[in-house]
């Protein structure tokens, strides 16, 4: 049984997810995104064979997405602590649940905590968004210029 894909912040939600939710909805309240979204068909055969295998095995989840244009968001904490997302099952795992979702046509952004600070990744995911619902011209032209200054390595507790 699917859980219920949320319009709004699920209530366990990491203080870079509350910060990337908080930007996201101040910025673009017209762009709704549903978080811990579950609902990519080409995870549930993934899923079935996962679960014959191990009782224990749960559903890929999204952070965030835009189900519409097949965007979705993932906040990549812990890299610079040793996070799941940077240690061997947890890449692999999160390896093959991108490329599922690539295979039903996602596009997914994969967003660093350095990331979550800079307005650019917004406006890139939004414009993304906007051009894969129809609502933009698709083109490198519209998306906001990147800045090449180097940035500063967040501290351990970011």
């Amino acid at each position: 049984m699917h859980r219920q894909n949320s319009p709004t912040l699920h209530k366990n939600a990491s203080s870079l997810e509350r910060k990337f939710w908080g930007t996201w909805v101040y910025n673009f309240p017209n762009l709704p995104l549903y978080s811990e979204f579950d609902d990519i068909p080409t995870w549930e055969d993934d899923y079935a064979q996962r679960l014959r295998k191990s009782k224990r095995s749960r559903r890929y989840r999204l952070d965030f997405a835009h189900e519409e244009s097949k965007v979705g968001i993932e906040i990549q904490g812990g890299i610079y602590t040793g996070g799941r997302h940077v240690q061997g099952m947890g890449y692999e795992r999160d390896a093959i649940k991108y490329n599922l979702a690539f295979a039903d046509g996602w596009v997914i952004f994969l967003i660093t905590p350095q990331m979550v600070r800079e307005q650019r990744w917004y406006e890139v995911i939004a414009a993304t968004i906007r051009s894969r619902t129809g609502k933009h011209i698709p083109g490198v032209e519209h998306l906001p210029p990147l800045d090449l200054t180097p940035a500063r390595q967040p501290s351990a507790g970011a």
